[in-house]
């Protein structure tokens, strides 16, 4: 699993779970300190490498409210 978690923000990430998922997940802390998805996209065309994946969750973060 590969985690984007902004200092700004540390009760929110965007998470992709690796393997052959396409999915990035947009995860919130709840009262009970779980993680929960909100909201979740689906990638077109998977990025070539980390750099280009972490770009794609820096983006799907920059997006949500």
């Amino acid at each position: 699993m590969l985690i984007y978690n902004p200092k700004q923000d540390p009760c929110a990430r965007i998470t992709w779970y690796g393997g052959d998922s396409t999915m990035l997940r947009f995860e919130i802390l709840d009262e009970n300190e779980d993680w929960r998805e909100i909201n979740v996209k689906t990638l077109g065309e998977f990025p070539t490498d980390v750099k280009e994946l972490y770009q794609e969750m820096r983006n799907y973060h920059e997006q949500q409210p």
